[in-house]
């Protein structure tokens, strides 16, 4: 077990390591995509490049929550811009996602999008 709470711990056989992630992980990548409340999205890419190389999970939900604060608060921005204010309500429904996201994160979930395996 390493000394580091931020890393995983490893289960499963040498071939392929797949975890659970930590409640620590689990915090951290659900401050990734509510940045976007406090911060405007700017600490996602932080949180990205202090997690990239210790933990997956956290990489992986900050890199998308980079993105999507990012590339959507640019579209926003562009858009209310050439409708004269009127576009700058779009900004609801992304800090609607990034919330859903969020909960996603909290609760485990790897991708949100990706469909169930039937059984």
């Amino acid at each position: 077990m390493s000394d580091n709470p931020f890393l995983p711990a490893k289960r499963g056989s040498d071939a392929v390591v797949r975890y659970d992630p930590t409640e620590r992980e689990k915090w951290m990548s659900a401050m990734a995509h509510v940045s976007i409340l406090f911060s405007m999205g700017l600490a996602a890419p932080v949180i990205w490049l202090l997690f990239r190389g210790s933990s997956p999970f956290v990489a992986r939900h900050a890199g998308r929550a980079s993105l999507t604060h990012l590339l959507g608060g640019a579209a926003v921005v562009v858009l209310g811009t050439l409708t004269c204010g009127v576009g700058y309500v779009l900004a609801l429904p992304l800090v609607g996602f990034s919330m859903w996201e969020a909960k996603n994160a909290w609760q485990g979930k790897w991708d949100a999008f990706k469909a169930k395996a039937s059984s």
